[in-house]
């Protein structure tokens, strides 16, 4: 695991729609994981699948909560296009 597959609290915040202390809190129950000093990735993806409940998902942008669908937030209600890779690879 290296800096790209960790988070900054701020990030992971912005992204739920939580405060810091919020974050700190989810830490601390272990529902997101540290690795030197920052937010794993493969917890923070874990959250958004398995505890939406944990994200205030109601007060975010709608970009934000396309991007979180497409990354696993479970709203059937949002009708989200995920991206292709058709034209990337030709």
């Amino acid at each position: 695991m290296d800096e790209r597959d960790t988070l900054s609290m701020s990030r992971v915040a912005a992204d739920f729609g939580i405060s810091r202390r919020q974050v700190y809190r989810l830490l601390a129950t272990k529902q997101l994981r540290i690795h030197k000093g920052r937010i794993a990735e493969s917890s923070y993806r874990k959250v958004i699948r398995e505890h939406p409940e944990l994200i205030a998902y109601s007060k975010l942008p709608r970009e934000r909560r396309e991007w979180l669908v497409i990354n696993g937030y479970p709203d059937p209600r949002l009708k989200v296009k995920r991206p292709g890779t058709k034209g990337i690879l030709d």
